[in-house]
């Protein structure tokens, strides 16, 4: 630690602070969430009644600006605050993470039971930690998950709309799929894309067994 090439480091860090103002792009434009991050700030609005899309641009355009302002002087804060603290903070880096984790537990509880005052709160937020370490264990990224449970509501609801407009006259749904020539093209990309994503990981993971015999 702190023998690092400082350039690398700067660089790692501006693409980092970079993703963050993007990711927020198509959450304020189309409300679809762009990362995790950006999934909770869109339940955080979903629940002050503010829906992210193009509504949000038009009807409250003083919020819309509030965000972008926002981002702009966020950036030259963490400037000030990383030069003149940078040195202050950089032992909390060597420290164990034993002792960070209950701590962060600790805050994390009163947050969650501070909001509504439920037990029932806590004991979903235990619930779905120990759903968050199954997922470290088995490498399953929780980014997706996050994002279709946000997301779920949303596509069902304009799922179903799309099959209204369709006419859609109950016959089976696959063959349905399959007889419109749009959808037909999607799920043939949709299919290849699940097996060229499962292909590469099975690669990385065989060349990484590889590596440590």
């Amino acid at each position: 630690f702190g023998k690092g090439n400082p350039e690398g480091i700067i660089a790692a860090e501006s693409a980092n602070n970079a993703a963050v103002g993007g990711s927020l792009i198509p959450l304020l434009a189309l409300g679809i969430p762009g990362s995790a991050t950006a999934a909770i700030l869109y339940g955080a609005l979903t629940i002050q009644g503010l829906v992210p899309g193009p509504e949000l641009l038009t009807d409250y355009r003083d919020i819309t600006l509030t965000f972008m302002s926002g981002m702009l002087i966020t950036v030259f804060v963490m400037l000030a605050v990383g030069l003149v603290s940078a040195r202050l903070f950089a032992p909390i880096l060597k420290l164990n993470v034993v002792y960070i984790i209950p701590a962060v537990i600790i805050f994390s509880a009163i947050g969650v039971y501070s909001v509504r005052n439920s037990l029932l709160d806590l004991v979903l937020m235990m619930v779905f930690g120990l759903i968050g370490i199954l997922f470290k264990k088995l490498e399953i990224p929780p980014a997706p998950v996050l994002l279709g449970s946000i997301l779920g509501p949303m596509v069902e609801l304009n799922f179903g709309r799309t099959l209204r407009f369709a006419e859609f006259d109950h016959q089976h749904f696959l063959v349905y799929l399959v007889s419109r020539p749009i959808s037909a093209v999607l799920l043939v990309f949709l299919v290849l894309l699940v097996f060229a994503n499962a292909r590469r990981i099975i690669q990385s993971r065989k060349s990484e067994s590889t590596h440590e015999t």
